[in-house]
């Protein structure tokens, strides 16, 4: 560090010892770390029960030390507190400071890296200005740079062009998609993989990545919501996975899909009950970042704080690039009442058309799919079962009728 670092570290560490001493806290001070927009004083505690009390100091400790913010977090063996720099000494990274999978830099710049073993689906969040888009776009050009096209493919939906720069790459498989109808239809297509890739049990298929940029700009559309809850609790096993963006979890829909989105990278929010929602810790103080960049990665159980490593106009040049193949068609699902409520009470929800193919091929062979047939196969219990079977039965008697109605006429 600096020598004027090393001046406000030694200048913190004796506020931290004076606050401890009157605090009744035992520990030492191991490790001075810096990060992008802060110093990091570990300390072990002699008595691992007061761990809770420790944490309580950090709003007196910006107090004694004329700070903005001091954020307190456990860490393995340890309690690290973050004092808060001066923006002076503030650092911002580019994606030429990192290299493959990397999307920014913690302490003593450590890599953090996005990767699907962390968890299959991830949640890109924070408020208006704590660059959540600029954090996609970072892990977006991590990923083409990394992966050839022939192994991940992208489905894009960018209802707030965002996400111009990776308009023709070579890794989409559908244009981005741009409004609410497209938005749907683009959706529906990762939908109808699923199914494919369920009904063949297709478990090697090459990646293929769903990117959203503002998730509630969908969620308002029952139909919408049943194809990513499909996707979120399916996708895993058949290679599909999300890249979800979220400024809120103001919606109603939001929470059950969020329980699928354990890779977290956050950042600022507008107040610490959105930072529990969002890191799915009460403790991680996401409403105390500093914005701009500042952002947790939090994924099984471990949370490591960073400064995001920005895409420039260079990273988007260097990208492959290829006309992106038509828009798949609109409306490949069914909007179905639930047959438990049929007043409509509860939304209605998606009957896939290839699914829906699957059956009405049975009832032709006279191989009707059992409940237990239907679970092994794709993953439906009772109730959607039944939605299945009263959807093929409505084909198949509107198919024969109007049939017999055209051989009439023939005749």
């Amino acid at each position: 560090m600096k020598r004027s670092l090393q001046a406000h570290a030694r200048a913190y560490a004796h506020i931290l010892a004076q606050l401890f001493a009157a605090q009744g806290i035992a520990g030492q001070l191991l490790t001075a770390e810096r990060g992008a927009r802060y110093l990091a004083l570990g300390t072990r505690l002699y008595d691992p029960q007061q761990v809770n009390k420790a944490i309580k100091i950090a709003e007196p400790l910006a107090l004694a030390a004329k700070i903005e913010t001091v954020i307190a977090a456990r860490q393995i063996g340890l309690v690290t507190f973050q004092f808060e720099l001066q923006k002076s000494f503030w650092q911002t990274f580019t994606r030429a400071e990192v290299s493959g999978l990397a999307v920014g830099l913690a302490e003593r710049r450590r890599p953090i890296e996005f990767s699907f073993d962390d968890a299959p689906h991830a949640l890109f969040a924070g408020t208006s200005g704590s660059c959540k888009t600029e954090a996609v776009k970072s892990a977006l050009v991590a990923l083409v740079q990394t992966c050839p096209p022939a192994a991940l493919g992208l489905v894009v939906i960018d209802t707030n062009s965002e996400l111009d720069d990776f308009r023709n790459c070579a890794h989409l498989a559908a244009p981005i998609a741009g409004d609410g109808k497209e938005a749907a239809a683009a959706l529906s297509y990762a939908h109808r993989e699923l199914a494919r890739r369920k009904a063949g049990n297709i478990k090697d298929d090459k990646r293929l990545l769903v990117v959203i940029d503002e998730i509630s700009d969908l969620t308002a559309d029952p139909a919408n919501v049943a194809m990513l809850k499909d996707i979120a609790k399916q996708g895993r096993k058949y290679r599909l996975n999300l890249m979800v963006g979220n400024q809120k979890p103001s919606q109603k829909e939001l929470p059950a899909i969020l329980d699928n989105l354990l890779n977290r990278f956050v950042g600022q929010t507008d107040n610490a009950q959105t930072s529990a929602i969002l890191t799915g810790h009460s403790g991680l103080a996401a409403h105390r970042l500093t914005g701009a960049g500042d952002f947790l990665h939090v994924a099984g159980g471990k949370a490591d704080r960073f400064q995001i490593a920005r895409a420039t106009a260079a990273d988007f040049a260097s990208l492959e690039r290829k006309p992106a193949p038509p828009m798949p068609a609109a409306g490949p699902v069914i909007d179905l009442p639930d047959p438990v409520s049929p007043a409509g009470g509860r939304p209605k929800a998606g009957v896939d058309f290839a699914v829906l193919g699957a059956y009405f091929a049975r009832k032709v062979m006279n191989r009707h799919l059992s409940i237990a047939g239907a679970t092994a196969r794709f993953g439906h219990k009772r109730t959607i079962h039944n939605r299945y079977v009263e959807a093929m039965n409505a084909l198949n008697g509107g198919f024969y009728a109007e049939l017999n109605k055209l051989r009439g006429i023939a005749q």
